[in-house]
């Protein structure tokens, strides 16, 4: 993680009031909200199967059915998409794992082979466990002290993906982006994917770093106050984001637009949040390398 002062990210107009910027697909009226509004509808109507499937094909801007899409989440989306520095955009899903399955199911088939981080959280272990395995695709493990030169030693002509967290759950090690960085420029076909839940898109930006794909459980930091269960996952490009977003609709996992509501209020104090817990830590960390055991 690199976390320097000089890099963190700085919330502006223009990331709090992200979602105004695509008032032509999801905002028509002369209406200015200060609060975004809660989308529950399920269904949009359409004037002709014509517009129907322009929406659908991405023809045209515009909403159908809220798995598909929803104008409350896509706010939400936005936001968090210019804090991680996401070229191609971020998705919104049910929950973190929801993140986790998303990307492993889209990015990984048969024979594929996968480097992973150990440990990683326990529920992302057992889907890969439980489900890629299962499904035929390969995996080595590689412990979170190593440095970045173990896992690209474990790198083989079918791995597709590198996938690590950071800070990790439970061990708190750490990664260098810029480490992992030149691993991607050197293995250009390589997917490097980064789960940053214990940090927050606040705190550290791996796709700035050349990285490809930076997932988070909403439910932790990003979330902030214990009354929701969200996940996202931001892209370095278009073309990933397209991948993962058809995916989405066919898992059924998209998030709903209440929990993105409350997503979206929690956002606009991450900030604040996030400093006050790195000040309370570090009182913790001095505390604990002073003391006597």
């Amino acid at each position: 993680m690199n976390s320097d002062k000089s890099e963190k990210t700085i919330y502006s107009i223009d990331s709090v009031a992200a979602g105004y910027k695509h008032e032509g697909k999801w905002l028509k009226s002369t209406l200015r909200p200060v609060v975004q509004p809660i989308y529950n509808t399920s269904i949009y109507f359409v004037p002709s199967s014509a517009v129907a499937e322009a929406i659908i094909s991405e023809k045209e801007p515009g909403y159908l059915y809220a798995r598909l899409c929803n104008p409350t989440n896509d706010a939400c989306a936005d936001i968090i998409a210019q804090l991680e520095g996401a070229e191609g955009g971020t998705l919104l899903t049910s929950s973190g794992m929801a993140a986790v399955s998303l990307v492993l199911l889209t990015f990984l088939k048969s024979g594929d082979h996968l480097v992973c981080q150990f440990p990683i959280y326990s529920r992302a272990i057992k889907f890969i466990e439980d489900i890629l395995l299962a499904n035929n695709v390969e995996v080595s493990w590689v412990d979170s002290n190593e440095p970045v030169e173990t896992f690209e030693k474990a790198i083989k002509p079918n791995t597709k993906m590198a996938y690590v967290e950071t800070p990790c759950n439970p061990k708190m090690s750490v990664q260098d982006f810029s480490l992992f960085g030149g691993l991607t420029r050197r293995h250009p076909k390589l997917l490097v994917v980064v789960d940053g839940t214990f940090a927050s898109a606040y705190l550290q930006q791996p796709l700035k770093y050349g990285l490809h794909i930076s997932i988070h459980s909403c439910s932790k930091y990003m979330g902030g106050h214990s009354d929701i269960i969200a996940g996202c996952v931001s892209f370095a490009n278009e073309e990933l984001m397209r991948k993962a977003r058809w995916h989405l609709t066919l898992l059924g996992s998209a998030l709903s637009a209440s929990d993105a509501s409350l997503l979206h209020r929690s956002l606009k104090t991450l900030p604040v949040r996030m400093e006050k817990h790195s000040i309370n830590a570090m009182h913790v960390a001095k505390f604990l390398a002073q003391h006597s055991k």
